[in-house]
């Protein structure tokens, strides 16, 4: 029997992306068919590893979640076409709807991987390998960042299917958490040099712009990487969920809710319907453990931070979450 224990951790994963975090996550989207169905009956992609052929897994949908680094409003007139912001937060929910269970990817934005870049011009310019999250700062902020964004996961991901992007800006965290009445959590970190009363080893019901700076500050916060800021991500979601879970115990109108509080921050190519009726319809789905890419931080020849996936270690995670042994 599942447990609520599961239903929480699910619904962890729906308010991931509203503190650039998370929101709501689906499997399929009810009565929509997605994409050109002429392929349906090809073989599976295959990948081999030791000798093993494994064949792609059927019953996937993956949603990736984005955090952008903006205030700017998503219908303000963009200067140019490499001014979309860099996504700070990015999440790959893999729901797995034969298997009954949901795996969340928490993706360092340092990672290296191939990005599209535009000239100024606007046109397609080539590729380069850099920060992950710089790939959304090409385009029009809007879909066609979260496009070339969900082409750059597919690319570090051996060229996995992203289903539906949800990407929102800055301004949703202090929304989300002032709608929720505020996020207790413990300072594992000083954080000082932001708000002077958020020091190290405190418990503290986060208010406004506390919020933002617990999950989304870096610089002068330990030893400033990426990190951190993930590990701080991770402990907010898990203290959101408690408050999520609460009010969906109250009422089941509650995610409904929370999507016209944000929407005004959100572009997505998901429907709102489909995304509360296919929550519900998951919510007994077991929650695998929040996975996250092994390698190691340097520091680049533009003094930025980079981070390198072990491919060894990346592939071995595409094949256990996305994969199976061919017949």
């Amino acid at each position: 029997m599942k447990t609520k224990r599961n239903l929480a951790g699910f619904f962890r994963t729906l308010t991931l992306m509203a503190l650039c975090l998370a929101l709501l996550c689906s499997g399929a989207l009810a009565g929509t068919v997605r994409g050109d169905l002429s392929n349906r009956f090809e073989e599976p992609p295959t990948l081999e590893k030791d000798g093993q052929t494994y064949q792609y897994r059927h019953g996937l949908e993956t949603i990736l979640f984005m955090g952008i680094d903006t205030r700017l409003q998503y219908d303000d007139v963009r200067a140019g076409f490499r001014s979309g912001g860099q996504s700070d937060f990015l999440l790959l929910l893999v729901i797995d709807k034969e298997n009954e269970t949901i795996t969340p990817i928490h993706i360092n934005r340092d990672v290296m991987t191939e990005i599209t870049v535009l000239g100024v011009l606007g046109e397609e310019a080539g590729t380069i390998t850099t920060q992950l999250c710089l790939s959304h700062g090409f385009g029009d902020g809007k879909e066609q960042s979260c496009e070339y964004t969900c082409d750059a996961v597919r690319n570090l991901f051996l060229g996995i299917d992203i289903d539906y992007y949800v990407s929102m800006n800055m301004d949703a965290i202090s929304e989300l958490n002032d709608f929720m009445g505020g996020v207790t959590v413990t300072l594992n970190e000083d954080l000082t040099a932001y708000d002077p009363t958020m020091t190290a080893g405190t418990t503290m019901t986060l208010h406004g712009m506390q919020a933002e700076y617990f999950v989304r500050q870096r610089y002068y916060i330990g030893d400033g990487s990426n990190m951190g800021r993930m590990e701080r991500q991770r402990q907010y979601m898990t203290e959101l969920a408690k408050l999520v879970y609460a009010r969906l115990e109250e009422s089941a109108d509650f995610i409904g809710e929370l999507f016209d509080e944000l929407e005004p921050m959100l572009v997505t190519d998901m429907a709102r319907g489909a995304m509360i009726n296919t929550a519900w319809n998951a919510r007994d789905y077991a929650l695998n453990h929040t996975r996250t890419l092994e390698g190691e931080n340097v520091v680049g020849p533009d003094n930025h931070m980079e981070f390198h996936a072990d491919e060894a270690a990346l592939k071995d995670l595409v094949i256990e979450v996305f994969y199976e042994p061919a017949e």
